[in-house]
């Protein structure tokens, strides 16, 4: 007797209903497919229906390593030339979107541009925190490039010394706070600081009841947002703060070595960036022109030396050493992938850890202190 494979059939799809519209229906199969669109493709799919909306904001699992890109302010030689004859009222384009590191994909976006005097002050996953430089007292703007989303928040009524906005796809991807760090006395040796704060739940400013005394300081320079605390530091002085969100609390931050430097963060992880002076020896006898990276190791008491940049051999061809300036560190999912991103009088550079190479990224003109580093994460407000 000759036997018989047997043939699995499928259930007869219901009568009038496509495909995409089993699948459209069925949560588990839609979601393997979400996972791997783009972050600008899950923006729109968000309006397809309110089932599709909450799959995407509360169910899709955040990607561990999103790719990252850079948000240039570029302006022409006219300006430039403006900005250093004192006329600092400039109005440029907008801000061009520029990809980095080596599994680039394609650009969520191309430019950003809002309303006139409005310019990013602060980054932090997929979200941008906009001032607007029109009004006294600045007005704040928090805005998602993917979603097109903007909020205008209520006016202060004091000057902030600096703000920051944070934001964590992973506690919640509609929640975020803006926190601003404002002085509110000062005397011949130190300053007494205060904490305002904008949550989005609530749409309204509160002071917060914790204030910190602590040495004059010429301006803390751009603050980081790490795992609900904001980083400040004062590299003049050499020291810095942190406040706890959550506890609205102030802590004392301690750079692990004296000199000028800055703070980075990248994929969880906290960073001390410091410039050698030149004619500085360093341990491995190095010329003593380039970078050293600390990361912080569990607290920010405990550091150790992760990288060392020499930029000798560029310096020595191209670049002036005084004009060059750290920016930020991108940690990829592969190590051996990570990079830094260095500013050279408006020309960026990357420089690969592992291979210890350089690769000129931007050639144009563009203002590195209006240059901040965008995270690809789908972020809803």
């Amino acid at each position: 007797m000759q036997s018989q494979g047997i043939q699995q059939i499928s259930p007869p799809r219901p009568v009038g209903v496509s495909a995409a519209e089993i699948i459209g229906y069925t949560e588990d199969l839609l979601m393997q497919i979400l996972i791997h669109l783009p972050i600008k493709s899950l923006g729109r799919f968000r309006c397809v229906s309110k089932n599709w909306n909450s799959l995407i904001t509360h169910h899709l699992p955040p990607r561990t390593h999103p790719p990252c890109g850079l948000l240039l302010l570029v302006v022409s030689d006219e300006l430039l030339e403006e900005e250093e004859n004192g006329n600092y009222d400039l109005d440029p384009e907008g801000y061009e979107y520029l990809t980095l590191g080596t599994n680039r994909t394609t650009a969520p976006f191309s430019s950003i541009h809002l309303d006139d005097g409005m310019y990013i002050v602060h980054s932090t996953n997929g979200m941008l925190l906009f001032r607007n430089y029109n009004v006294y007292y600045g007005e704040y703007c928090v805005y998602s490039p993917i979603t097109k989303q903007k909020t205008i928040l209520p006016p202060l009524d004091n000057v902030l010394l600096n703000i920051c906005l944070a934001y964590d796809p992973l506690v919640s991807a509609v929640d975020y706070k803006v926190i601003g760090l404002r002085k509110i006395e000062e005397s011949y040796r130190h300053s007494l600081f205060e904490i305002v704060i904008y949550s989005s739940q609530t749409g309204l400013w509160s002071v917060s009841n914790t204030r910190l005394t602590t040495r004059l300081c010429r301006g803390y320079l751009r603050p980081v947002y790490l795992n609900g605390t904001v980083y400040w530091v004062d590299s003049y002085c050499h020291s810095g703060i942190c406040f706890d969100i959550e506890g609205e609390q102030f802590k004392d931050f301690l750079p692990p070595v004296v000199g000028y430097g800055c703070i980075a963060e990248s994929r969880g992880h906290l960073y001390w960036v410091v410039k050698k002076k030149l004619g500085q020896e360093s341990d491995d006898a190095r010329s003593g022109m380039g970078f050293d990276v600390y990361e912080e190791m569990g607290t920010e008491e405990l550091w150790s030396l992760k990288y060392r940049i020499d930029v000798s051999p560029i310096v020595e061809t191209r670049y002036d050493y005084q004009d060059l300036e750290f920016l930020f560190v991108v940690g990829e999912e592969n190590e051996d992938d990570s990079y830094a991103v260095l500013d050279n009088c408006g020309i960026i550079l990357s420089y690969n850890f592992k291979k210890k190479s350089f690769k000129e990224e931007f050639s144009d003109h563009c203002m590195s202190d209006h240059t901040y580093l965008y995270t690809e994460v789908l972020a809803f407000h």
